[in-house]
């Protein structure tokens, strides 16, 4: 989702973080024991753009930070956007 918001229409948000872990196709689980399960892709997520997605590459933010200090980071250039 957020690939696509920074191809789609740039500039409309800013990604603050750290990169994606890059899980672009949902999955399903299945048990295959007690103590194991095997998960398969079931569809895949493609770029109506680019034609490519961010399956284990991420999302790239646009301002790298932290996890741990993003929200906050977030907030204050937003309060200092509406100064």
């Amino acid at each position: 989702m957020t690939g696509n918001a920074q191809i789609i229409d740039p500039g409309r948000a800013e990604l603050v973080g750290e990169t994606t872990r890059g899980g672009a196709h949902p999955t399903d689980r299945h048990p295959v024991t007690e103590h194991i399960t095997v998960t398969v892709p079931t569809a895949r997520t493609t770029n109506a753009v680019t034609g490519t997605n961010w399956e284990g590459v991420g999302v790239r933010p646009d301002r790298a930070v932290a996890a741990g200090k993003a929200l906050e980071i977030a907030h204050q250039e937003a309060i200092g956007r509406l100064s």
